[in-house]
């Protein structure tokens, strides 16, 4: 997770973070939610 969220970040450093439990982005109105769950 944090190798993406370091691409995330690196690709558009203005990009807004938050969190529900999970790694959430947004920009322009794009949206980008991230899970790491155990079970596939």
């Amino acid at each position: 997770m944090a190798k993406l969220r370091k691409i995330i970040h690196d690709a558009d450093p203005a990009i807004t973070e938050w969190k529900w439990n999970n790694a959430v982005f947004s920009h322009n109105g794009l949206v980008v939610a991230v899970d790491a769950s155990r079970e596939m």
